[in-house]
């Protein structure tokens, strides 16, 4: 017998620990996110709907899918809600998460996501669009004019509402429209695996304003620099692709179908630059932190997590074993990441960083 599918009907009669934290339904439209990923939903998502039901402010996220529709249907369809499971060695937890307020599609519903970031209600913007959607120059990190859909985007500019295929195309456009509407105040946050991904981002955005057709261009470029900021970010949890078989231990756990299940390590880390130009959801109240400065955190995840990546796999091989999970098992695998980490430690800053966690 198929199962029931996941909606706010079927969820209502979950038991409370399976529930989402938040009713959707009240939730506002206050952060845009591009890029509907399942990085994301297990993520700065889970963060969203965490802060919000501790705060009972209505922080809802409307997320835009850049290219694919399939993730939009399916979130449509499941009336905005998905299932987050939490896995470890002999346990899994799966719950319902209600942090979306709405899912959008870049292309088709651009003129409904342009009001939305031209309006003062959305404050926050952040990104998971993986670092070739930046469209970054490998010699100097600014935005490649020359890239196909860049060039196609800025010539799109000359025309007043010409549809923008990319991601920094549309954000800027979003910019500009916030511009000459509220001139509000908003921050863009990137939570992409790249070093300075906030001043990279800035620099892709600046650089794409700067180089428009917009008429306008040099005074939303001196309202950008008082008024939007691009705080740095430092993201981690393990979030693999989603499996057939995991799909159906999502549907067994929760006796619902979802089609946009994911599955996570329980570890999650988010560090930001405590840099916002506009309110924002209160993430730390899950455990994110806000620091002045979040280099010695990017720093450390490289050598401390990376390095044990690197290492694991390549002395891994040398013993014969095909995955990560193979060494884990040995009895010299821990004990590798445990001495690797003590030795790599002392490389790093120490003033308030944790390296054990």
């Amino acid at each position: 017998m198929t199962a029931p599918r996941l909606d706010r009907t079927t969820a209502a009669r979950l038991p409370a620990d399976a529930r989402p934290r938040v009713d959707p339904g009240e939730l506002r439209p206050r952060v845009v996110h591009f890029g509907l990923g399942a990085f994301h939903r297990a993520h700065q998502a889970v963060y969203t709907e965490t802060a919000a039901a501790a705060t009972g402010e209505p922080w809802g996220i409307v997320a835009v899918a850049p290219r694919s529709e399939g993730p939009v249907t399916a979130l449509r369809e499941q009336d905005l809600l998905y299932s987050v499971t939490d896995r470890e060695p002999g346990a899994q937890r799966t719950r319902v998460v209600g942090a979306f307020a709405d899912a959008l599609r870049m292309g088709p519903d651009a003129a409904h996501l342009t009001e939305l970031l031209a309006g003062e209600e959305v404050s926050v913007v952040t990104m998971t669009i993986t670092e070739k959607a930046y469209c970054r120059r490998p010699d100097t990190g600014a935005l490649d004019l020359d890239a196909p859909g860049i060039a196609a985007d800025l010539a799109a500019t000359a025309v007043d509402g010409a549809p923008l295929g990319t991601v920094i195309g549309r954000l800027a456009a979003c910019l500009v429209a916030r511009h000459r509407a509220s001139a509000a105040p908003i921050s863009v946050v990137c939570c992409d695996n790249m070093t300075g991904n906030g001043a990279a981002l800035a620099a892709a955005v600046t650089g794409f304003v700067a180089a428009s057709a917009w008429p306008d261009r040099a005074a939303v470029l001196d309202w950008m620099a008082g008024s939007v900021t691009f705080p740095a970010t430092v993201v981690d949890r393990i979030v693999p692709a989603v499996t057939r078989q995991e799909r159906d231990a999502a549907r067994a756990a929760l006796g619902l179908r979802d089609e946009m299940a994911v599955f996570g390590e329980p570890y999650r880390q988010w560090v930001l630059e405590d840099a916002f130009a506009a309110p924002r959801p209160r993430w730390e109240l899950d455990g994110a932190l806000f620091v002045p400065d979040v280099a010695p955190y990017q720093l450390m995840k490289l050598r401390l997590l990376n390095g044990a990546h690197s290492a694991l796999a390549y002395l891994g091989l040398a013993a014969g074993c095909r995955t990560v999970a193979d060494v884990l098992a040995t009895g010299w695998g821990e004990r590798l990441v445990r001495r690797f980490g003590s030795e790599v430690a002392t490389t790093l800053p120490g003033a308030g960083l944790d390296h054990q966690s």
